[in-house]
C-alpha cells in the first residue's frame, strides 16, 4: 500500500466514523500489544512492522470455510459504499 493510498484508507475511515483526524507518521508506523495478543494464544496478532507491506500468509481458517468465502461477492462489490479504496480488485 503507498503511503498515498494509505492516508486516502485512514481519511475515509475517519469520515465514516466521524472522528477528528490526527497526525501520523506513515513512514515509521508502530504499535504492539504482546501481552494482550499472548493472551489470546496469537502472539504477534496485532504487531504493525515498520514498513506496510503486503506479506503473504496462511489463512488461520478452516480449509472449506475459506474456500467458502474466498470468492465472496462481499469484497468485490462496491455498490453503495463510500470505502472503495479498500476493494479487492479481481
Amino acid at each position: 500500500m503507498t503511503p498515498a493510498i494509505a492516508v486516502r484508507v485512514m481519511d475515509g475511515i475517519e469520515r465514516l466514523y466521524r472522528k477528528n483526524p490526527y497526525p501520523r507518521d506513515y513512514a515509521n508506523p508502530s504499535f504492539d500489544t504482546p501481552d494482550y495478543d499472548e493472551g489470546l494464544g496469537l502472539t504477534g496478532l496485532h504487531k504493525v512492522r515498520q514498513k506496510v507491506s503486503l506479506e503473504p500468509r496462511a489463512t488461520i481458517l478452516p480449509p472449506d470455510l475459506f474456500r467458502q468465502y474466498a470468492k465472496s461477492s462481499f469484497w468485490y462489490n462496491t455498490a453503495g459504499s463510500r470505502c472503495n479504496v479498500l476493494m479487492v480488485r479481481p
